[in-house]
This record gives structure tokens, sequence and C-alpha cells, in this order.
């Protein structure tokens, strides 16, 4: 955007860029047509998502993993007795909490040495946890090197965000942003497929297989064009920029690096945000407030809780499908709703998705809540139980694809100008990683003394709290650049 004094001057400035003016009277470049995004930028974008599909595994990789960890034979069970609630719990619960170390070094690394660099190194460290998962034959051992695997993983999304918001553009933001949000469940479902038919060791190894290709890969993905940038970096910014947008014009091009020079001008203070910066600027303020709503919405809808507990929750005596098949179930009919989503996530207010998919998600949980209730006091029988549980359940995962899945991600980075958007971004996945945390270990003991209901109830109260806070005070953001963003909020 330029100067309104400029902008009402001149209709075309020096650079040749002609200005005019949007919807409430600020002038900003003359958008050209949309083109269909180049094969480099979808090829980056799908690279750095191959690190989501490993850090999804990883996390479901506790639903086929701990029936096997509860099991008395030795040929199935890697530990030498079986685990207790306890060490179930820190083995669900600490990792979620750990992540906030990564999620704190995510900026420091990603403002240093790049959004790229970063991400290989959440990747190698990832790379090496899980190898050592595989040898391990002390839960101890196991909890702690999975606690750095999933803080090596939320480190990478807190860089992932960063990156793919700084090279993408306004209109294709939001749906590579869900390329994320389909990676995890193309993670769970790979869990859910090789975990029950190989031994832990094997279905730990054969993880890393989506870490190794985005290694190899990386090596021909360019920086954020953003970070070169503001680091001085400008012909190679403009290079890179070139290469994104290779289905525009030189002119085009010019005219986005133009825009994007302006927005970092209106920022000259990114180098030296910190956390601080976040309570001591109204813009820091107001971006925690606003994006920690979607993102706890969908951090304690129970979706995480459920994908990790999915195997043992439905794990019934005399069922017609084992846990581990309703596991494999829900995660292909979670990739094809995520996929559809992709599609739809433009066309749609994203305030609109946000609010059908929380209303619906807290429906399913309190429906599911008297299933478990029923079948617990022996009122149901097993079939039936199974059956409607199935059936809402899968409701459950397609609502909160169509909008708790891939809308708070985006909005995550919206909220926050340029010079915060790093710590901003980092310090929300903090708050709701401890969130998660207490959701996690929890979990196990609540299910455990009060019953699968409860649990289900909790999370269906969490949804409709979120509900009418997203109404009041999430604003709509599709559409709009940045610097609307901003400008929408400051008002």
């Amino acid at each position: 955007m330029v100067e309104m004094g400029k902008a009402k001057e001149l209709e075309v400035d020096q650079h040749g860029i002609k200005y005019i003016p949007d919807e409430k009277g600020a002038f900003v470049p003359e958008k050209s047509k949309q083109k269909p995004d180049s094969f480099f930028l979808s090829f980056s974008m799908l690279s750095v998502n191959l690190i989501a599909i490993t850090g999804a595994s990883t996390y479901s990789w506790t639903s086929p993993v701990i029936p096997k960890l509860l099991s008395n034979d030795t040929d199935v069970n890697p530990l030498d007795s079986p685990a207790t609630t306890m060490e179930i719990s820190m083995l669900a619960g600490l990792p979620n909490l750990t992540c906030t170390l990564g999620i704190i070094i995510a900026p420091i690394i990603a403002n240093i040495l790049g959004r790229k660099k970063a991400n290989q190194i959440f990747s190698l460290a990832m790379l090496f946890c899980n190898t050592m998962v595989a040898f391990s034959s002390k839960m101890v051992f196991i909890t702690i090197f999975r606690s750095v695997i999933m803080a090596g993983f939320m480190g990478s999304v807190a860089s992932m965000l960063l990156y793919v918001a700084e090279s993408c553009e306004t209109h294709n933001r939001a749906k590579y942003s869900s390329f994320t949000s389909l990676a995890f469940p193309i993670g769970d479902m790979l869990s859910f497929a090789i975990g029950p038919h190989f031994s832990v060791r094997t279905f730990t190894l054969l993880l890393n297989i989506p870490l190794i290709l985005y290694l190899i890969s990386s090596i021909f993905v360019s920086e954020s064009p953003v970070f070169l940038l503001s680091n001085g970096l400008r012909d190679k910014a403009f290079k890179v920029l070139l290469t994104l947008r290779s289905n525009k014009t030189r002119k085009e091009v010019e005219e986005e690096f133009i825009e994007m020079e302006n927005n970092l001008k209106q920022n000259q203070s990114s180098k030296n945000a910190g956390y601080l910066s976040l309570v001591k600027t109204k813009e820091g303020r107001k971006g925690v407030a606003l994006g920690i709503i979607p993102m706890l919405a969908q951090y304690m809808s129970g979706a995480a809780v459920i994908i990790a507990f999915l195997g043992p929750i439905f794990d019934s005596p005399g069922a017609v499908l084992s846990g581990d098949s309703v596991a494999l179930i829900v995660g292909i009919l979670r990739i094809i709703a995520t996929y559809g989503t992709i599609s739809i996530i433009e066309k749609f207010n994203r305030k609109t998705l946000l609010m059908f998919s929380s209303l619906g998600c807290g429906f399913c949980m309190s429906v599911l809540g008297i299933l478990f209730f029923l079948n617990s006091h022996k009122t149901i029988s097993l079939t039936t139980f199974q059956l409607l549980s199935i059936i809402f359940i899968i409701s459950f995962i397609v609502i909160f694809c169509l909008g708790l899945a891939p809308v708070p991600p985006v909005m995550v980075s919206e909220f926050f100008p340029t010079d915060l958007r790093s710590v901003g971004t980092s310090a929300i996945l903090t708050l709701v990683s401890v969130a998660l945390y207490i959701e996690s270990a929890g979990f196990p003991f609540l299910n455990e003394y009060a019953g699968t209901y409860w649990c289900l109830w909790v999370f269906s109260l969490n949804m409709l709290v979120s509900s009418i806070a997203i109404y009041c005070f999430v604003p709509e953001t599709r559409g709009k650049s940045f610097s609307q963003i901003q400008e929408e909020i400051g008002n």
C-alpha cells in the first residue's frame, strides 16, 4: 500500500505501477487476474508438509502402540512389564508440554538462520529421536525421546506457518496453509494403517520415511522471500520471488515485491521484536487475544486426544470391529474430508466455518458421551453402540475438518503485523500446548475413574464456550491482505 498523499497525486508511480482505490478508499496496487500457481510454489509447499506427516504419525503413534505396551505378551510388548496408568499418562501428556520448548526456540532459529534452515534442524532432531524410540525398551527413554520429537515437531510447525504465509499470495495463502491440515490426517492414517501390523520397532522406523524425503527435497526449496528481504538481501529475495511466481510477468512480480517492501518498512522493528513486545504493544496484545481463541477451540475440541487414544477407546471385547479398524476407517475419511475442505476454504467466510465446526463438533461429542454412558450401564447392545459411535465419531471428524482443523492455523499468522508474526505465532502455540498437556495427561485418569462419557461431555462444553467466543470476538479475514487485517483490528 502506498501513502495516501502520494496515491492521490499519482495514479501511476515511478515504478510504473498503477494504483486504484479499494473498498475503504485506500490506494493499493492494481491486481491482475489470478493465475494458476507455479510449480515451484506448489513443490515448496508440499515439501515442507512432509515434516507434518511424520509429526502427526508420531503423535497418533500411541493409538496402535498403547495396547501393545499394556500387553503381557513379551513378543508384542517391547517393555519389561506392562505399562501403568501413570506411565501412559506421561507418555501421552509430557510430549505436549515439551512442545513449548520447540515453539519458544522456533522464532529465534527462524529469525536468525531462516525458515528453511529451522525446518531442517527440527527435522534432523526428530529423525534422530524417533530412531532412538524404536530401539528403546524402557518407558522413561521412550517418553523422553518422544518429548524431544514433539518439541521439534511443534517448532517446525511454528516455522512452517511463517514460511507458508510469507511465500504465498493473499488468494492462495489459506489453500496452502490447509495443506498442513491435510498432512496431519495423512500422518494419522499411516499410523492407523501400519501400526497394528508391525512390531513397535519396525513401525517407528517406518515413520522416518517422510522426514528423509523432506530433507532431500529441501535442498531444492528456497528461503522465504520476506526473511531474505528483512535481512537486507534484496536481490536474492527478488530472485526467489521470481521463481515462486514464475507463472507471472516480471512487472507483476515487481508490483508484489514493492508491496512486500512497503509492508516491511511499516515494521522497522522486526529484528528487535521479542516476546515482551506482545505485552508492550497494542498490536501484540490484540494479536494474542484474537489468535488464541480459534487455536484453543481446535485443541480443546478433543480431536487430538481422540486421535491419540482412538484404538484403546474403541477396543471392546466382542465388538464387530477392533479399535485399530475403527481408527483406520476414521483416518481415511478424515483425509477425504480435509481434502474437500481445501477446495472450499476460500469460498466461505472463515468465521462461519469456525462457528459451524465448533457447534457441530460439540453436538457430536455430547451424543457420543450419551452412547458411552448407555454402554457403560449395559442399556444398549454392543453392536448398536459401536455402529452409532462410529457414525458420530466420523461425523465429528468430518465437521472438525470443515473448520476447526484448517482455519485456526491460517488465522494465527494473519492477526499479527510482520514484526510480531514469528513470536506471536510461537506464543500462541506455546499456550495451547500447555492446555493440550493438561488435556492429554488428564484424559487417562478421568477416563479410568469417571468414565469416557465424562471426557466427551467436557469436550462438548469446550465447544459451546468456543462458539460463543468466536462469535463475539474473532473478525473475518477471508480475502484480505495482512495490511487490511491489521487496519481492521486496529480500528
